[in-house]
């Protein structure tokens, strides 16, 4: 440890129910393979991710994810699950997401594009790279 360093304290956190803030944001951003993946409209929603719990299936070789989210005004749900099935290691056969429930104007894996169809300005949501397209 440098001078310039201190230890950390964490007794006023130690406690706490929500813990270390932006804690899984934070991991998410800083792993090279995953912040690929998160968009700058991703980031704000990242803040309310308050936990990520691994289940091992009995019955074959696959895991679920699940991702406890804080109430917030993106979407409605609280927990995201994502299952992965493998009949054998290392060969994902299917997954199974949740389908999340946006609140108006708040998804980041559409936007609002305004094209001209017939002389008619028309507006139309189109796909986006999002990182909640793993759901």
């Amino acid at each position: 440890m440098t001078k310039d360093q201190q230890p950390c304290d964490v007794k006023s956190i130690q406690n706490t129910p929500k813990g270390v803030s932006d804690f899984w944001g934070r991991v998410l951003i800083g792993n090279k393979s995953i912040a690929r993946a998160i968009t700058e409209k991703d980031r704000p929603i990242l803040n309310y991710l308050m936990d990520i719990k691994l289940k091992l299936h009995d019955d074959d070789f696959g895991f679920s994810l699940t991702f406890d989210w804080e109430q917030n005004h993106y979407f409605t749900e609280t927990v995201l699950t994502k299952s992965y099935f493998m009949s054998r290691p290392n060969v994902i056969e299917k997954c199974i997401g949740t389908e999340i429930s946006w609140k108006a104007g708040c998804d980041p894996t559409h936007i609002k594009k305004t094209k001209k169809k017939n002389k008619k300005k028309v507006t139309v949501h189109e796909k986006v790279d999002s990182w909640f397209d793993l759901f």
